[in-house]
């Protein structure tokens, strides 16, 4: 898996570049980066279930914790645009 494309230096720097507007989004909320988007999806149907990989309780605690995010009107749509927007360096996983 370290050894995909997506993984090499020049590409992983492309793709976090890609997504400081989302951290921008998290700062302002005052959250962590890994919130808005499980936050995103909470916003867009109530009864969505999102699951997401976690190593450590306290990242399963942080995921939790985005249930308890409220956003704004205008915040859904400014990640779903951010997020339309983006495509990911280095070719897929698979």
């Amino acid at each position: 898996m370290q050894n995909a494309p997506r993984h090499h230096a020049a590409d992983l720097k492309a793709d976090n570049d890609r997504f400081a507007p989302v951290r921008g989004i998290a700062a302002e909320l005052s959250i962590t980066p890994a919130r808005p988007a499980p936050a995103w999806l909470l916003h867009h149907d109530e009864h969505a279930v999102p699951v997401s990989g976690s190593r450590t309780p306290a990242r399963i605690e942080e995921n939790l914790a985005a249930g308890r995010v409220e956003l704004s009107q205008d915040v859904p749509d400014r990640l779903t645009a951010i997020l339309g927007a983006t495509q990911v360096e280095g070719g897929t996983l698979l």
